[in-house]
């Protein structure tokens, strides 16, 4: 951690905000001057406001703490065609075990998890697209990247795209 890194993407996302010092000290019951150490890179935030504090700022405690640059997780890229392949086998999972338990237990489980209807989304394109744009955006909060031009291979809506380069930037 670098503690002058810290403190300006504290400052700079309490500026980008609207926020004083004295309001994100108001809200989590400390002094504008601590604020400001954090600001100067005199100090870091106490861990007991930590998540408060990201809370405020509309951020989370790592970037807070890597001073604002995404740490990856781990260095993988994302292959599009794996996507495409795992969502063409929950297609296939009705055909293969036809109308068992374990295949409505497995589409409910994920309907349940998810809040859709996974079939639904598996009949047609531009339903298959918005769970492509999840499920990269799920693995890009995990830390693996994604190539752009392989993204807009499987997904034509500029919008999902959209979607996918601002989860990538952060």
């Amino acid at each position: 951690m670098n503690n002058v890194k810290v403190g300006q993407y504290i400052r700079e996302r309490r500026k980008e905000l609207g926020l004083t010092q004295q309001n994100v000290a108001d809200h989590l019951g400390i002094s504008f001057q601590a604020v400001s150490r954090w600001e100067t890179g005199d100090g870091y935030p106490e861990v007991t406001v930590l998540l408060q504090l990201a809370d405020i700022l509309q951020t989370t405690t790592d970037k807070i703490l890597s001073g604002g640059t995404y740490v990856l997780k781990n260095n993988r890229a994302i292959d599009v065609n794996d996507i495409v392949e795992g969502f063409a086998s929950f297609a296939n999972l009705k055909r293969c075990l036809g109308d068992t338990t374990y295949y409505t237990a497995a589409i409910e489980g994920v309907n349940r998890t998810m809040n859709i209807t996974l079939e639904e989304y598996l009949s047609s394109q531009k339903n298959l697209e918005v769970q492509y744009t999840e499920a990269i955006i799920q693995l890009v909060m995990k830390g693996y990247t994604i190539d752009m031009e392989e993204a807009r291979q499987i997904i034509h809506n500029e919008k999902m795209i959209g979607y996918i380069e601002k989860y990538s930037l952060k």
